[in-house]
C-alpha cells in the first residue's frame, strides 16, 4: 500500500483530537496492516478525529485498505469537511469532481477560497479555464490562480505558467510564463512534497 498522498500531518488541526496516541498507533498500521488500521480509525472518527476522518476517506478514494468507492469518500471527507477541515472541503470537492457533481466540487472550492485555501483557488480556477461544469470565465481563472501561485501553490503556480505560455493572456505573458515556470522547478526542489503547497 502507498500512503504518500494521504493526508499531511501538516494540513491539519491537532487541538480537536479525542487520543493522539491511538492515532498514531492507527497511523502506523496503514503501510502493514491496513483493514486492522481502517478499524482503528473508524472508531477514532466516531469519537470525533477529523484526521482519522481524512484518512478513512483517502483509503476509500483510492481503494487502499478497502475497496475503492468515491461515494464513501465523499461521506468521510464530508465528515471533516462538517467539523471546519479545509483539507476536508477541498478533498471533498476533488472527489465531487471525480463523480461529475460540479455543482458540489465548486461549492467546496468556493469555501476554500473564503478561506484563502491555495488548492482550492487552483482548482477553482481550473474548473473556470476547462468549463468544467461552470461557464469559462478566463478572468476569474487567471485572479484564482494567480492567487493559488502568491501563495506557494506549486500547482497553481505551474498552471498559471501553463496558460501564460499558451498565450492565453496575450503574448506580453509569455516571458512571465517562462519566469514563473522556472520558479516551479526550483519549488519542487526545495518543498516538502506532503505540504500544502502540493495540493
Amino acid at each position: 500500500m502507498d500512503w504518500q498522498g494521504a493526508p499531511s500531518v501538516a494540513d491539519h488541526s491537532w487541538e480537536n483530537e479525542p487520543d493522539l496516541a491511538q492515532l498514531r498507533r492507527a497511523h502506523s498500521l496503514l503501510r502493514d496492516n491496513p483493514a486492522q488500521a481502517l478499524r482503528d480509525l473508524e472508531g477514532l472518527a466516531d469519537r470525533g478525529s477529523t484526521m482519522s476522518m481524512l484518512y478513512i476517506g483517502y483509503a476509500c478514494r483510492h481503494g487502499e485498505g478497502t475497496a475503492r468507492d468515491l461515494v464513501r469518500a465523499a461521506e468521510w471527507y464530508s465528515r471533516a469537511a462538517s467539523r471546519g477541515s479545509k483539507l476536508g472541503r477541498y478533498l471533498l470537492g476533488r472527489v465531487y469532481l471525480e463523480l461529475e457533481r460540479y455543482a458540489e466540487a465548486q461549492q467546496m472550492f468556493e469555501m476554500g477560497v473564503s478561506e484563502n485555501y491555495a488548492p482550492s483557488m487552483n482548482l477553482l480556477g481550473i474548473m473556470y479555464m476547462r468549463r468544467r461544469g461552470i461557464e469559462r470565465d478566463t478572468s476569474r481563472a487567471l485572479f484564482l490562480l494567480e492567487q493559488s501561485a502568491s501563495l506557494g501553490n506549486i500547482y497553481g503556480k505551474r498552471n498559471l505558467a501553463r496558460l501564460l505560455l499558451k498565450g492565453t493572456f496575450g503574448p506580453l505573458q509569455f516571458l512571465r510564463g517562462i519566469y514563473i515556470f522556472i520558479s516551479v522547478f526550483k519549488d519542487v526542489l526545495s518543498t516538502d512534497p506532503r505540504s500544502e503547497q502540493f495540493r
